[in-house]
């Protein structure tokens, strides 16, 4: 299962653009473990990320297709543990505090799992962060 930044998931919601037709096969309709499963893994400032801006605009059509992508994830909340990671990584990597967020969600759910996830971003910084926490990076 991959974890998500909100970026690859703008490009994703636009069925037309070249890198969203990258991005897309990556959050399947049905999951490999059935409909019940998630698609992939994110943070729920996910959430207020992606949907504020076509809000604000009353641009439903995206609001709609960012919605259908998000409910195909699993959205942990931002707990102490990752506030406390997602300071150290934005005070080392020099990351936003939402990018620094999306990756300490990351590492915390890798935790005790045999599966590795992929990171996927178009961002350059987050991608160089997530390979010096170990991730494999995919999008940039």
């Amino acid at each position: 299962m991959d974890a998500f930044d909100a970026d690859v998931l703008i490009y994703a919601a636009n069925a037309g653009h070249p890198l969203g037709r990258r991005i897309r096969p990556l959050i399947p309709i049905d999951p490999p473990g059935g409909p019940d499963e998630a698609a992939g893994v994110g943070s729920m400032l996910l959430i207020p990320e992606l949907m504020i801006k076509p809000s604000r605009q009353d641009a439903q059509p995206e609001a709609e297709a960012l919605t259908e992508l998000l409910v195909r994830l699993h959205l942990l909340p931002v707990d102490e543990p990752t506030s406390r990671l997602a300071t150290q990584f934005g005070a080392v990597y020099g990351l936003k505090t939402v990018d620094a967020v999306h990756l300490a969600t990351a590492v915390l759910w890798r935790e005790g799992r045999s599966e590795a996830p992929v990171l996927v971003t178009h961002d350059g910084l987050l991608a160089t962060a997530a390979r010096a926490t170990g991730f494999a990076t995919a999008g940039v």
